[in-house]
């Protein structure tokens, strides 16, 4: 026979204190989406679904499903996120004082604070700059090469200053040939 009962939610629900490993394990089935329906969660904690319907509408359920979905929701913001986000935040209070304080010194210290931050203004620059190292065989490489490229550039020395015959020279010469003969 069924249980019946005035209220909306098991006895087993109302009266506890806290959540047995298995509701848990059904409730983050249900927040993660591994479980679509109280059925599909139920399977995956052992449970009846309408037990997990009750711990899902029980305050001590819903406690725990909010407390899991803001755990799930601090870890999706990763830390260079959140410090952007701050970052902006004490900017526009930086400038702020800077444009609306009314003492002097906090107008000057905001202004150079922010002149230090602002990439074409600061004091210090910063570069980052990357070494790169050669073994025996590269360096060996990159000698032939250039020895190569010495050879070439000998052997064809009026190519590099533009001393070469051009296509309508050729004709010039051919027509000035025929006429002299």
């Amino acid at each position: 026979m069924p249980w019946k009962s005035s209220g909306t939610s098991h006895p087993g629900v109302r009266n506890a204190k806290r959540l047995s490993p298995r509701a848990k394990l059904a409730l983050r089935a249900l927040i993660l989406g591994v479980a679509k329906t109280n059925k599909e969660a139920g399977m995956v904690g052992g449970l009846h679904p309408a037990y997990v319907g009750c711990l899902k509408n029980g305050q001590l359920g819903k406690d725990f499903m909010a407390m899991q979905d803001n755990k799930l929701d601090e870890k999706l913001i990763e830390t260079s996120q959140l410090m952007e986000l701050f970052g902006r935040e004490a900017l526009n209070k930086m400038g702020g004082l800077m444009r609306f304080s009314a003492d002097e010194n906090i107008i000057l210290r905001s202004a150079q604070d922010l002149m230090d931050r602002a990439p074409t203004t600061m004091k210090i620059q910063k570069h980052q700059v990357e070494s790169f190292t050669l073994s025996g065989r590269d360096a060996k490489e990159i000698a032939s090469a250039m020895v190569e490229s010495a050879k070439v550039r000998k052997e064809c020395a009026e190519a590099a200053v533009g001393n070469f015959v051009r296509i309508e020279d050729q004709k010039q010469l051919a027509a000035g040939v025929e006429d002299a003969a």
